[in-house]
């Protein structure tokens, strides 16, 4: 067939629609993401610390049928504070998995310049970020609240539904300071790659913000005694709303208040990085 007798051809297959088309872009990331079996394992790990709590819910509630063992366990509590350690544990994990998985969602993209042609298919420059962002969000939702919410399904289960109305601050704590930190890490993570253009240099710079920061504020709170920069570390402020939505008391040097808003200008700020760098095309001068 010489190139003259070729047409165009419309689409005739069915049409997906608009606000579902952004959803293929986690399904390939998940399926990008599990491709590597060293990042499967260490996804695996992060259940280790879900399934001890399983069996330490377990072995309180039937202490009084496990002998001595039991009566060594019958002072030990299942509380809001064991709940927030948990959480502490897992959003740990959280970290390494978003530093692995978070600057590489658009690092392809940006490094082959190939956004143009990415977003000339039929889907947004906004649904393109959000299928992105929903990866991570994903994968750290797996870690944090949703075994977190189990946790609290099976104890609920174990104690009656008692002990959840007199613990209902618990599972509103894990959902919203799971989110806070999701957010913050997929965020900066896709605004860390969209401002360094490579998976590597990316990495790089989403470690830095939360290691320099960290360490400028506590040396401005140390030194020049102003407690408000300790705001910058991301370690500090989102330690401060864990203990505040939990109902502990504050340790931190950082009024739950200043935590907010530090947590909200973080997200905003990376949240416009995102606007200004991943876009079809850009001005440059």
């Amino acid at each position: 067939m010489t190139i003259r007798e070729r047409r165009y051809v419309p689409w005739d297959g069915r049409w997906t629609r608009p606000w579902v088309r952004w959803l293929v872009l986690p399904r390939y990331g998940l399926r990008a993401a599990f491709r590597s079996r060293l990042f499967a394992s260490l996804y695996t790990m992060g259940f280790a610390a879900p399934l001890l709590g399983l069996l330490v819910i377990y072995v309180d509630a039937r202490a009084d049928q496990l002998g001595q063992i039991g009566a060594v366990l019958a002072g030990f509590e299942i509380d809001r504070r064991t709940f927030r350690l948990f959480l502490e544990v897992q959003s740990r994990i959280a970290f390494v998995v978003g530093l692995i998985v978070g600057p590489a969602m658009v690092a392809d993209e940006l490094a082959a310049g190939a956004l143009p042609l990415v977003l000339a298919r039929p889907i947004g420059r906004w649904g393109y970020i959000a299928g992105k962002l929903a990866t991570p969000a994903l994968l750290l939702s797996g870690l944090t609240w949703i075994p977190g919410l189990a946790l609290v399904l099976f104890k609920t289960s174990l104690s009656g539904s008692a002990w959840l109305l007199a613990n209902l601050r618990i599972p509103a704590a894990l959902f919203a300071a799971s989110w806070c930190w999701i957010a913050l890490i997929c965020l900066l993570a896709l605004a860390s790659t969209a401002v360094a253009g490579s998976k590597s240099w990316g990495r790089g710079l989403f470690f830095a913000l939360f290691v320099a920061p960290a360490a400028a504020g506590r040396a401005a709170a140390t030194i020049a005694g102003l407690d408000g920069a300790l705001a910058v570390d991301l370690s500090a402020t989102v330690g401060t709303l864990y203990q505040w939505l939990f109902g502990d008391p504050v340790t931190t040097g950082l009024s739950p208040a200043v935590a907010v808003l530090a947590v909200l200008a973080w997200c905003g700020a990376a949240a416009l990085v995102i606007d200004r760098r991943i876009r079809p095309v850009r001005i440059v001068r």
